[in-house]
């Protein structure tokens, strides 16, 4: 029985330090890929665009998750931070609130989008400097907003209560912050089956014209929409990508919300892990524009010597 409770001990210890040091991978690759797209972007690709700015407000979400990814290994070591009540909820409100800053930033990226590619003749008007300005900075604020009120009384925390995301929030809270999560994703969602269909009469309008599509293509207006098709399936890759890191995990706090208590270990275990998984988002960003942005890509191969080609070098890249 001994041996038993020993091994189980090792196993579980073995498992928390393969778990801090995943951590601390996705701190040190999150702000070392994220800030070098705020680089790229505010010193090379310059803030020419909306999009552009909506790209260095989630990366700039991104580095902080990142970061404070980083710090949860803090709350392992020095256990008594877990008895604080303010240093308790800033363990889980911190997160909640650099990913509520992506997602509604990523939801005003594809607004963005939606409006070049389904009412391009009104974008001029409607996505100005300024307007650009308040949907980046928008995020952030809200989201203090939103996160901030356990901060302010919605909260159970009595003393000696355990330091479970689950256990310290008003019931209200888990429902409000997974409706907003849910919500966003739902208007997200719809703006790009506009942006989808729209493209597809596009193509099939343009593409099957004379065989030749360098005519059909020569024109501004055509330039115009492909780049605004390709920028949109570059935003659509980190819409995809958020979803399938953060949504799952978002039905535990729903699930409370709701009313239903009763989580099994082996629940607790996957949520743990599917906020992990949550985690992992903010260190796919760069990956995809690298994938998918030629202007980033080529930038970045700028920066580490890597672009030999001086015809291609001395072409000016306008992707947004």
């Amino acid at each position: 029985m001994n041996n038993s409770s020993s091994n189980l001990d090792t196993t579980f210890s073995s498992i928390l330090i393969s778990f801090m040091i995943l951590q601390q991978l996705i701190f040190v690759v999150a702000f070392i890929g994220n800030s070098l797209v705020i680089w790229i972007f505010l010193t090379r690709l310059k803030l020419k665009s909306s999009t552009n700015r909506f790209i260095v407000s989630l990366a700039l979400a991104d580095v902080l998750t990142g970061i404070v990814t980083g710090v949860q290994i803090f709350y392992f070591v020095y256990p008594v931070m877990n008895d604080n009540m303010v240093t308790c909820f800033l363990r889980y409100l911190s997160i909640n609130y650099t990913t509520q800053v992506s997602q509604m930033t990523v939801m005003f990226t594809t607004f963005d989008r939606y409006v070049a590619i389904c009412h391009p003749h009104h974008y001029v008007s409607v996505m100005t400097r300024k307007v650009a300005i308040i949907l980046s900075v928008l995020p952030w604020v809200l989201s203090l907003a939103s996160v901030g009120s356990p901060l302010l009384g919605w909260h159970i925390w009595e003393r000696g209560c355990r330091c479970e995301y689950l256990l310290i929030f008003e019931r209200g809270y888990y429902l409000t912050s997974s409706v907003i999560t849910y919500s966003f994703s739902i208007l997200t969602f719809i703006m790009y089956i506009f942006i989808l269909k729209t493209a597809w009469r596009y193509y099939s309008r343009v593409k099957p014209v004379g065989g030749d599509s360098s005519c059909n293509h020569g024109t501004n207006k055509s330039k115009t929409m492909e780049r605004d098709v390709r920028n949109a399936k570059v935003t659509g890759v980190v819409t995809l990508a958020f979803s399938v890191c953060w949504l799952p995990f978002m039905t535990f706090p729903f699930q409370k919300g709701i009313g239903i208590d009763q989580i099994s270990d082996t629940g607790l275990t996957v949520m743990n892990w599917l906020v992990f998984l949550g985690m992992l988002n903010s260190i796919v960003n760069p990956f995809i524009y690298a994938w998918k942005r030629r202007d980033f890509s080529k930038e970045c191969k700028r920066t580490f010597g890597c672009f030999k080609n001086q015809e291609d070098m001395s072409q000016t890249s306008v992707e947004f």
